[in-house]
């Protein structure tokens, strides 16, 4: 039987896969269980070009190349800057991203990887918000609770900079989206996201440091965890900061520290609500529940908090 290598020249040059080709496929990467640079080039290139492939394609390309940058790159379970940028610039080469394997194999690593570089995670909200966006020619430019479902995977992805909890640039992402879209008829599902993780933002303890690559080279073990929490409502982030609830490296004095809005986080929040003069109805929602939720909230806030009802 040809290599794995011989087999996918074949279908990038005849630009066919038929079933026999693709289960020789298969077989030839289980024997293998090695896929190069060039090979993960090739496979993207049959995703893109050939038209007709047969069922299973999908998860086969998706399994992969999340296999190639993941576990197959040293130190595995990292994706490093240079694989980061190679897979961007693979899915915008033919200026579209496919919503059945390259929008899925984006969220998959981001999910799977332990640590992956800052722009690989903003690239993956970029993409969600121009899909958003690009509904502007239709007429239309509403977040969609498909919508939402996607944004929560980016943002509480294992790999991504949020993780446990959301990141600066993701509350700026958050807001910005809001910013777009305020005026439109959004599901539900958008507002409790949007106030669940700005609330995340303001009031949890950030997520430990990732573990550094030489650390992790002494502890394949431990980085092969999967760490996500899901923020689907507002009560999610009420239970997650719970004591109960709490994950072993938050203590009662971290909460109640976190908990409380101090002065730089007060103005960082008085500066975004203030970007374009008028306060949304999910940035109003985030409000009262700041003012409901919030121990301890610093003075600076308090006339926002007034116009609370």
């Amino acid at each position: 039987m040809a290599s794995f290598n011989e087999l996918l020249r074949r279908v990038v040059n005849t630009k066919e896969l038929n079933e026999q080709i693709f289960s020789d496929l298969r077989l030839e990467i289980f024997n293998d269980g090695h896929v190069s640079i060039t090979e993960a080039d090739m496979v993207f290139e049959i995703d893109t070009e050939v038209v007709q492939k047969p069922d299973g394609w999908n998860d086969f390309f998706v399994n992969v190349i999340t296999d190639f940058l993941i576990r197959q790159t040293l130190p595995t379970g990292y994706v490093d800057p240079i694989h980061a940028t190679w897979l961007m610039e693979r899915i915008d080469q033919d200026q579209h991203m496919s919503e059945e394997t390259e929008e899925v194999l984006l969220l998959n690593v981001l999910r799977l990887a332990e640590d992956t570089p800052e722009n690989l995670e903003q690239y993956a909200l970029s993409k969600i918000r121009d899909k958003i966006i690009a509904r502007v020619t239709t007429g239309h430019l509403t977040i969609t609770s498909d919508d939402v479902a996607l944004l929560r995977k980016v943002l509480y992805a294992s790999g991504g900079q949020g993780g446990y909890g959301i990141s600066p640039s993701e509350a700026r992402f958050l807001f910005d989206l809001d910013e777009i879209s305020q005026n439109q008829d959004n599901d539900p599902s958008w507002q409790k996201l949007f106030v669940g993780a700005i609330a995340n933002h303001l009031m949890t303890t950030g997520a430990p440091t990732p573990t550094s690559r030489e650390d992790y080279r002494k502890a394949q073990e431990y980085l092969h965890s999967t760490k996500t929490v899901s923020w689907n409502l507002v009560d999610s982030f009420k239970a997650w900061t719970s004591e109960e609830k709490q994950s072993s490296f938050l203590d009662h004095d971290n909460i109640t520290r976190a908990e409380a809005i101090d002065i730089t986080e007060a103005k960082w929040l008085i500066e975004h609500m203030n970007r374009d003069g008028q306060i949304s109805k999910n940035e109003m929602a985030l409000l009262r529940f700041i003012k409901d939720e919030c121990p301890n909230i610093h003075e600076m806030l308090k006339p926002l908090l007034k116009q609370v009802a």
